[in-house]
Formats: structure tokens, sequence, C-alpha cells
């Protein structure tokens, strides 16, 4: 039988398809085409390092702290993944940074303007190199670390204060967050002493996010609540939800670790001051401390005399609150105690 150059191709065609078709896997790409990578979902601290002013947002820096004062006189760490940052006048959102990397470094045929700017461009477009975009961010924290609610962070503009945001809906730039102010106290009963506890937010915090409160109930230096209070969004109407989380089995059975995890009414998790020990002939001061919560006590020369030898002594502890099968009890580490010079 002739076969013509017509058939051959033809053939070969056929042979080439059923080929491809039966290939289990590339021949070039031995591996798999795409790959899920993992990627961080947090805001962190860890650009901050890069800039010379990264120390003030570690420990000790004056961005490390919040504004907020808990319900025992504490200052709060910020934390930016939980709390919300509003824009004040004269402060930059991210938005702005983007808006004015591109507006400092634009490329030829590149327009900020208007609507163009937004879904028109992507990161292959978008006129700026990363060291620019860098260069942008640290302007950014620097005009915003005078101020005294964003601490030298991004911040959100609810107000629109630069024109830049537009909402489908009205009340929409309200919704992503949980405002106190439109949630009453949440009230709950401990299942371990029956007593009742109400827990308030005290602060913004964002959909997605919860937060431990801990808080004195009424006119009480012992009785206190801790629960989670959680801030979601409806499924029908897209609004701020606030949630009370619940404890879980392992509370009920007297486990109070499990409890104060969650929520519980949390007389047994608090050391009294007046039960804080002596170490050796030192005596001091101590303060209501929570479970896991650490002071450093200085003796008092008037509680540390000891009458038979007639000499003051001085020195400090830390004492540790820690919660065991009976309660709470004093924990002590790192004493010193020696006659006074």
């Amino acid at each position: 039988m002739k076969i013509t150059q017509l058939s051959l191709s033809v053939l070969c065609l056929l042979i080439g398809v059923n080929t491809y078709a039966n290939t289990s896997q590339n021949t070039y790409f031995k591996e798999e085409r795409t790959k899920e990578v993992s990627r961080s979902k947090v805001y962190t601290a860890t650009l901050h390092s890069r800039f010379s002013f990264g120390d003030d947002y570690e420990e000790g820096g004056r961005f490390y702290y919040s504004d907020n004062i808990d319900s025992f006189g504490n200052q709060e760490v910020l934390d930016t993944e939980t709390e919300m940052i509003f824009c004040g006048p004269g402060d930059r959102s991210f938005t702005d940074t983007i808006i004015n990397a591109a507006a400092n470094n634009r490329t030829a045929g590149y327009n900020t303007a208007g609507r163009e700017f937004g879904v028109s461009h992507d990161s292959t477009t978008v006129g700026f190199s990363p060291s620019q975009f860098e260069n942008e961010i640290s302007n950014t924290l620097l005009n915003n670390a005078d101020t005294p609610q964003t601490k030298g962070r991004f911040c959100y503009d609810e107000s629109n204060a630069n024109g830049r945001i537009s909402y489908r809906q009205a009340g929409a730039e309200s919704a992503v967050y949980c405002n106190p102010l439109d949630f009453s106290e949440a009230s709950f009963v401990d299942p371990v002493s029956g007593q009742t506890c109400k827990l308030k937010l005290d602060i913004p915090i964002k959909v997605g996010s919860k937060r431990l409160v801990r808080q004195l109930q009424g006119d009480s230096s012992i009785t206190i609540g801790e629960g989670y209070l959680g801030c979601y969004a409806s499924e029908i109407t897209g609004d701020p939800l606030l949630r009370l989380h619940s404890n879980s089995e392992e509370c009920a059975s007297g486990n109070y670790a499990e409890c104060s995890l969650t929520c519980d009414w949390a007389e047994n998790l608090v050391c009294n001051p007046n039960d804080m020990p002596a170490w050796g002939s030192c005596r001091g001061v101590g303060t209501l401390l929570f479970k896991n919560d650490s002071i450093v006590v200085k003796s008092v020369d008037a509680l540390s005399f000891n009458t038979d030898e007639g000499v003051v002594y001085e020195g400090e502890a830390t004492f540790s609150c820690r919660v065991g099968p009976s309660g709470p009890y004093w924990s002590v580490s790192n004493p010193v105690c020696s006659p006074a010079n």
C-alpha cells in the first residue's frame, strides 16, 4: 500500500495526540505545575527592623504600648492583629502610601489620578521599584509617628478624610470592626462556682479577631471575670457581631487552667496580697495578682524586723501567682534577704 505524504502527516499527528493524552507527567516538568506556598497573613514588626527607628516598636519603645489601661491599672501592649488603629488628621493609611509611591515615582504613561489608580494597574505596572516602595513606607511610618493614636503605624481611615474610599452601601466602613459603644455587657455563669460575671468590650477590635478581657466585677477586689470576646460578621447582613466564647467541657470538671483560656468567674485564679508569704526574715507588701502574673517585691523595714535578733532584714524576691488542684498559691523565686547594714 502506498502511503501518501498527506496520510503520513495525519498519522504522525494522531500518534502525537495519543502519546500526549497517555502521558502521566510532563516531559519537561517532573514536579507539579503549581504549588501552594505558605505566606504570612499577619502584620508583624519585622519590617520596622529595617528602619533606623525600629527600636521604637520593640519592648520599652514609645510605640510598644497602647493607650488602653485595663481594669487593674496596667498599660497594655499594643496588639495590631486585634486592635483597630484609626487615622487622625494628617495621618496616612496604606492606600495613601501606595498612591504617594506611585505619584512620586511614576513612569511614562502612568497616571494615579482618579479611577486610573487601583484595579487598572497591578504590581507589574505600578511604576515603582521595591526599594522606592519601602522608602515610601518609611515616610508613612515617620509621618504617623508623632500622632497620639497611630503610634507610627498604618491606620484605618474610617472618616475617608482623603476621599479615596468608595463603599457600595452606607455604613460599610464600620462593618470591619466591633465598636464597644455598639454592644452591651456579655453575661455568663461560671459552671464551677455558679457565680455570674459580666464582660464589656473595652476597645474597638477587628472582625475575625478575639480579645481576652479581664475585668473586676463591681466593687469586688477579688472577683474577676475573664473571657474571650470575639468579633464576627453576620452572614446575612455583614454587620459586626460580638460573641462570648463558651467554656470547654474540661472547665466544668474543675480544671481552672482550661477555664482561664476561655471564660470563667476567676476568684479561684487570683492570689490575694494578704496571703503573700515572707522569704526568710523579709516580708513586703504585694498586690492582687492574676494567674501566671509576676511581680518583684521589696522588703519593708517595719515588716522585716526580727524581734528575737533585734535586726532589720532587707532584700527582694519575685512572686508569681500559680494555680494548682487546690487553687491559687504564691510561688517565690530569686529570693534575696540579709541583715541591713
